[in-house]
């Protein structure tokens, strides 16, 4: 199904994920999306932001936009565990499902799908706001 969203694609893509070991099919739709102009934002966490975090590999190559929780934008401990993805601010998927492939394929994950573009520019429009005022900063 993160497949079939990230195709669905035409402006803009938000993933916001805690650990991110993609399988080869979500790196593709992710490039896909990318080289058809979709403007891709990422906000995973960091282990330079969250010392005790060792779960997040590629994305390296794709052009995106990547988003952090600085360390000194949080409290000591905490992580960002959010899961949402949200397509051209009209659809949004939450869920407990990082971007993994054990997530994809193995693990008993769950989800809501919301075709409501009310709800999916709310949540995209929340993430907007906490880059605006500085929690959420532009990655190097």
């Amino acid at each position: 199904m993160v497949s079939e969203l990230i195709d669905s694609a035409r402006t803009e893509l938000l993933l916001v994920s805690y650990a991110s070991y993609p399988p080869a099919s979500l790196s593709a739709a992710l490039a896909s999306a990318a080289t058809r102009g979709v403007e891709v934002t990422l906000l995973l966490e960091q282990q330079a932001d969250n010392p005790k975090f060792t779960g997040s590999t590629g994305f390296s190559r794709l052009p995106v936009t990547r988003l952090s929780w600085p360390a000194h934008q949080r409290e000591p401990g905490a992580a960002l565990h959010a899961k949402i993805i949200v397509v051209d601010r009209r659809v949004a998927l939450i869920g407990s499902a990082n971007l993994t492939g054990h997530a994809f394929e193995k693990n008993f994950e769950c989800g809501i799908l919301l075709r409501d573009a009310d709800s999916a520019r709310a949540i995209a429009g929340h993430i907007d706001s906490l880059r605006d005022i500085g929690v959420l900063a532009v990655a190097a």
